[in-house]
Formats: C-alpha cells, sequence, structure tokens
C-alpha cells in the first residue's frame, strides 16, 4: 500500500490570530540543597564549570493552583565566591498553543531558526490540524508530522507523510539558511511530492531535508532491509552545512554502496553527508546484544558527540566500555576524522537511560536522562532516591566531568515516584531542562508538589549546576515535556503532549480526548 504526502497548507497573515502576554510570576527565594533530596557533584576543576560558591540564601516559596506550580532560586555563587541573594526575574509565558483531536499525537523534537519560526515535529494517529487551512489525516498505523509557526505561534505550513505502518520523525535541526533536516523511520511505502520511498521491509530509516519556505522535498536518503534501521538524531556541521545522521541497526544498512553489517540484535552507526546529501562515510560499533542511539550533537570542526543506551559492549574509543546491567548509558566523542578521544559509561545492574544532549558553545556538552540506583559517571557518583530520578551533566570537550546532579523525589520513604529529563539546551549562562515528574520533587528550590502522575517542568541551571528557576505544570491527567530549544538571545520553546488540562500561566489548554500536541514559549 502507498500514501501520498499530505496536502502542505498555509494561512494568510493577515489571518493569523495574535496572543496578549500573561506572566507567571515566581516567588523569590534562596536556593539551597537539601540534604538526601538532591545530589550535586563537582567534577574536576579542570573541567569546566568553577565550583561550588559561598551560602545561599533561604529556602524560598512556591506558589501553587490544580495546574501550575513555579519556584525561583538565588543565583549561585562562583569557585569561592557568595551564593545569590535570591530571586531572578520571573518567568513571562508569549504563547501557549495545542493541537490533536480523539486520538494521539506525541512531539520527539523542536527547533527554533534565526528569525524565532518554530519547527515541531513528531507522529500522530487520527487528523491533526494545525489551522494552515487543511488537517493532516494518517495514512496507517501512524505517520510523520512537521509544523512551522512563526515567533508569535501563528501557523505558517504543516505537513505529514507515512504509508500503512508506523512512520515517525525522531529529530529535526535546521541548516544556516533555517531550512529543516530530519530523521527517523518508516514501516511502508509512500510518496512525497513525486519521490517514492520504497519500504525494503521492518523498519527503515531516513534523512529528509525540506524547504524551510514551503516543506518542499529538497534531497532525501532512505536505508535499511528487511530489519529494523533508523536514524535517532540529525544534526548540521554548524561551518560546511554537512549532515550527520546518528542511529542503530539491525541486518545491514547500506549507504551508496558502503554496506555496514550489526553484530547482534541492534548496533550503532554515525554517517557523514555533504549538504547536499551526497554520502561521505559511516562507522559502526556494537557486539551481539542491544545498542540504541539516543541523541548526537555536532560541534564547529565537525566532532560528534553521541550518547547511546546499551547493553554489552560499544568498542568505539581508545578501551571498549561494557555495561554493568541490561541498560547502561555511553556518550562519547568522535573527531571530524572518525578517532575518539574519549567515552564514558554510567550504569549499575539497574536499568539507566540517556535521553538528550546539549553543546555548550565551545565549551563542552551537557548530558540529561534517568536512573535508578548507585551511578558513577567519570568517578561522579549520584543514587536515586528510590525509583526513577533524573540526571543532569556538564562535560567539557575533552570529557571531564564538571558536575552532575540527580532530580528526584522530595519523600522517597513515601511511595517513591519517577522523575524523567528528556531534553535540553543550553548556552555559556544557563541550561535549560525538560522532562516529566511525579510525586514531591525538589528541583533545588524547594518542594514542589504537583497534581498528577505525571507533570511537565521546566528549569533554569546556572553553569554551576544550581537552580535558578523551575516550573511544574498539570492537572490529574499525564502531561509529557519532550522538547527544547532556545529562541534568541531571552526565550525558550517547549513542546510535549498532554491530556485533559494544561496551563502555563495564560490560560488553560484542553486537549480533545488522547495525548494532544503543546507548543509554549517562555523567557528564560
Amino acid at each position: 500500500m502507498r500514501a501520498t504526502f499530505g496536502a502542505r497548507t498555509f494561512m494568510p497573515r493577515t489571518l493569523r490570530p495574535t496572543f496578549p502576554l500573561l506572566t507567571i510570576f515566581l516567588t523569590i527565594g534562596g536556593c539551597q540543597i537539601i540534604g538526601g533530596l538532591e545530589e550535586l557533584r563537582l567534577g574536576d576543576s579542570s573541567g569546566g564549570s568553577g565550583g561550588l560558591g559561598g551560602g545561599s540564601g533561604g529556602l524560598g516559596g512556591e506558589s501553587s493552583s490544580s495546574s501550575v506550580v513555579s519556584s525561583s532560586a538565588g543565583g549561585a555563587g562562583g569557585a569561592g565566591g557568595a551564593g545569590g541573594a535570591g530571586g531572578g526575574p520571573p518567568t513571562t509565558v508569549f504563547w501557549s498553543k495545542r493541537f490533536g483531536d480523539g486520538s494521539s499525537q506525541s512531539v520527539t523534537d523542536v527547533a527554533v531558526d534565526a528569525m524565532g519560526n518554530v519547527f515541531v515535529v513528531g507522529y500522530f494517529a487520527g487528523t491533526l490540524d494545525f489551522g494552515t487551512g487543511s488537517p493532516l489525516t494518517t495514512a496507517g498505523d501512524t505517520d510523520a508530522f512537521m509544523a512551522k509557526l512563526d515567533t508569535d505561534g501563528n501557523p505558517l505550513w504543516s505537513l505529514r507523510f507515512g504509508g500503512a505502518g508506523p512512520d515517525r520523525i525522531e529529530s529535526i535541526a535546521l541548516t544556516s539558511a533555517g531550512d529543516p533536516i530530519v530523521g527517523g523511520s518508516f514501516g511502508g511505502a509512500f510518496s512525497i511530492d513525486a519521490t517514492n520511498f520504497t519500504h525494503a521491509g521492518g523498519i527503515d530509516g531516513f534523512v529528509i531535508k525540506f524547504s524551510a519556505m514551503d516543506g518542499s522535498l529538497v534531497w532525501n536518503r532512505r536505508f535499511g532491509d528487511a530489519q529494523n534501521q533508523r536514524c535517532a538524531s540529525v544534526a548540521v556541521v554548524p561551518n560546511s552545512q554537512d549532515v550527520r545522521c546518528f542511529g542503530d541497526f539491525s541486518g545491514t544498512v547500506t549507504f551508496s554502496g558502503f554496506t555496514l553489517t550489526s553484530s547482534g540484535l541492534e548496533d550503532l552507526f554515525v554517517t557523514r553527508f555533504g549538504s547536499d546529501g551526497t554520502f561521505v562515510d559511516a562507522v559502526r560499533s556494537g557486539d551481539a546484544q542491544v545498542q540504541t542511539a539516543r541523541s548526537m550533537v555536532v560541534d564547529q570542526s565537525g566532532a560528534r558527540y553521541v550518547t547511546a543506551l546499551f547493553d554489552g559492549a560499544i568498542d568505539w574509543g581508545p578501551m571498549p566500555v561494557t555495561s554493568a546491567g541490561a541498560g547502561d548509558v555511553f556518550v562519547g566523542k568522535i573527531q571530524s576524522n572518525a578517532t575518539v578521544p574519549w567515552t564514558h559509561r554510567m550504569g549499575d545492574t539497574n536499568t539507566q537511560k540517556p535521553n538528550a544532549l546539549a553543546l555548550v558553545g565551545g565549551s563542552g556538552i551537557v548530558l540529561v536522562g534517568e536512573f535508578e540506583g548507585a551511578c558513577d559517571l567519570a568517578g561522579n557518583a549520584i543514587t536515586s532516591k528510590g525509583k526513577v530520578d533524573a540526571f543532569v551533566a556538564r562535560m567539557s570537550d575533552s570529557g571531564a566531568v564538571s558536575w552532575i546532579r540527580s532530580i528526584g523525589d522530595a519523600n522517597p520513604m513515601m511511595a517513591p515516584d519517577d522523575q524523567h529529563a528528556t531534553d535540553v539546551a543550553a548556552t555559556s549562562d544557563g541550561v535549560f531542562v525538560t522532562g516529566y515528574a511525579a510525586g514531591t520533587v525538589d528541583f533545588g528550590s524547594g518542594q514542589v508538589a504537583g497534581p498528577g502522575d505525571a507533570d511537565v517542568f521546566v528549569m533554569r541551571l546556572a553553569p554551576n549546576g544550581q537552580t535558578v528557576w523551575s516550573i511544574r505544570a498539570g492537572s490529574d491527567n499525564p502531561q509529557y515535556g519532550r522538547a527544547i530549544a532556545l529562541s534568541g538571545t531571552d526565550a525558550i520553546v517547549v513542546a510535549g503532549e498532554f491530556r485533559g488540562t494544561l496551563d502555563f500561566g495564560n490560560g488553560p489548554l484542553t486537549s480533545a480526548g488522547s495525548n494532544d500536541v503543546f507548543i509554549v514559549k517562555m523567557t528564560r
């Protein structure tokens, strides 16, 4: 069965609504790490940001309703310096939007271009109407979607593609001109414009470049055999505009006549394409067990930082790393010439999962994920508070760990709940994390209870890992923060999915049934 590309639809600018600015007022208080509730581990001082500064102010309060809880902490001190007196500026919500119907829609990634335009991607069932003139409707199981909104949240265009099987966009990256490049997987034949995507069997992978102007196809690369292959993460090299794809596969994967063969159940690969989609090279790693690609970022030189969930062994780098249990964290750096200067493993006999990486200018990376038990990242240990906790780690470009911190249940003896850090964005002066959490959580600025079993959270950390502010929003239904991106010099965009009611402080969003898409833009 072959499905055609969904209608590409537009809305005239004169018909696009505008939305007023509304503000979430955050309470002012000092930042305090409470013993037993949160861990902040400082690494080698040569690895980047300075050590924890002087004493901080008292613990701040929090304001809450049935759907939004927010708190703020004072700025942390630098190495040997005094802690902040408490209270950064309040976070202002510029706009928030929802999209969806009675079926389920899921967000996987978000990106923002230099003009502030927002690109959101994912997969969906049923009908998804972004308000561009014609709703998107699936052709089969689930279809991939991408939508472009302007800086004020008004829809510009949207598209879908997919066939009879499951299809999804996993990742998006933008060229310097703002053209989106997406990576993902598909489970049946389909077409985009006049281009047919043949299906070899199982799940196949793709990398596709679209035009930012109207979403038209520029070039594409598909790969796969009768088994499963996918592109989990794409990135664009800033200087050359070349494209990188990080994925996983079983069986074989062939790029322009160059074939990689897996060693077992699922292996990792990284491939390079030119700016025009021309294949350059590819490398693989893995053993007879399962290695799953999670995230990749690329610096100015073309060096790739990758993270994966793995069981067994990964042999990239000067020494192979071997998992301690069924799922450990792998993170490493692959130079543009394919040499690997360093790798790290984090995990114990429980399951640990990396979820995302962010590049911090030219000074390293930030890694987020989730873990159970006791974990060690290059000599920096953290322990979960009972069940699954979130973690955030800062590393230099040479792999030195500056700090790692956990985000966990504030009452671990009272039926502890789960916390998940799903995505991260970073600048030289701040780290921005989103995810979802249950229970009473200390984000670093006081205990925050939420109304549901899975509430969206957004938080800002200082360069040394201390909390600047945090927001938790939700209801008695599940809400998930999935993706976060920087917007200009003063804002962030967060996207995910939710059920029921979700209010970031500028008025409630209400889902149409099952999980709907949400997008919110706020100051940082």
